[in-house]
């Protein structure tokens, strides 16, 4: 029997899955005191930023044992006892268990719908597993299956065509908080890449006063009167108009932090409201 517990933003506060954010050492130190348990004969644990879900293989027909057993090993971990987490654990097995986990690597089951980064996460996943002897036949089989039919459908649907939609949550989330964009002015960083210059050309159809850009490339195709709004800067001038930006959109794919605590208190006046994304 294939065994999943979930813990998830569609049912744990964010505050509880903290607790669950296994780095490597814990997930390894997890996986392998799961499997030395009689009852269960493969495990895997998938965490990403908004779920942990752990997976077994177990000849264990009582479920509440299995959980109540797998619980004490987190908590054992976690070095605490969690008030009311089973309230929080959303439990499946058998088909159920499968039907979960495929809807979770194609997207289906994210806060956004279709985002591609969780498939990754799935791979990883189990490569992990399989790194530290804990997943065999079952689970290989399972993931393995999952994962060849995401691929099919983000390749056979449009499903994975959510930058409009990740630039316009953004936006909306900074509307939320500033309540309008009149008069207000958005940073845009990295402005070249594939979501940037979305929410770029998603900022130009609101009543944004001034537009501020960094980009490698300067040929934007836009009309007089949107060049009259945008403003390109260079990179390394970015803290420079933090001061008179409302909104401050981060966009790129580097992997070193394009803004830091330090740099933006210098650059920015006590009691205003910035919303940075």
């Amino acid at each position: 029997m294939i065994l999943l517990l979930s813990l998830s933003f569609k049912n744990t506060p964010q505050k509880v899955r903290e607790y669950f954010a296994f780095g490597d050492e814990d997930k390894k130190k997890l996986l392998l005191t799961l499997c030395s348990e009689e009852p269960i004969d493969e495990a895997a644990v998938l965490v990403t930023c908004n779920r942990t879900e752990i997976y077994i293989s177990t000849h264990e027909e009582n479920t509440n044992t299995l959980i109540s057993l797998i619980v004490k090993k987190c908590e054992d971990i976690i070095g605490t006892d969690i008030e009311h987490l089973r309230d929080y654990i959303l439990c499946y097995t058998g088909r159920g268990a499968v039907s979960h986990l495929y809807m979770v690597s194609a997207g289906l089951d994210s806060m956004l719908i279709g985002e591609d980064q969780i498939l990754g996460q799935v791979k990883d996943a189990i490569e992990f597993a399989r790194e530290c002897d804990t997943a065999h036949l079952y689970l290989n089989t399972l993931f393995r299956d999952a994962v060849t039919e995401a691929k099919k459908i983000k390749t056979e649907t449009m499903i994975s065509k959510s930058g409009v939609s990740t630039a316009t949550l953004a936006l909306r989330a900074a509307k939320d908080v500033l309540n309008s964009f009149s008069g207000k002015n958005i940073l845009i960083i990295g402005a070249s890449g594939k979501i940037g210059d979305i929410v770029l050309k998603n900022a130009l159809s609101y009543d944004f006063e001034q537009i501020y850009v960094t980009r490698r490339r300067h040929n934007i195709d836009m009309s007089p009167n949107a060049m009259d709004r945008v403003s390109i800067i260079e990179y390394n001038d970015r803290y420079d108009y933090i001061k008179n930006a409302d909104v401050i959109v981060s966009a790129t794919s580097g992997p070193h932090f394009t803004l830091t605590k330090e740099h933006i208190q210098e650059n920015i006046v006590p009691g205003s409201k910035k919303v940075f994304i």
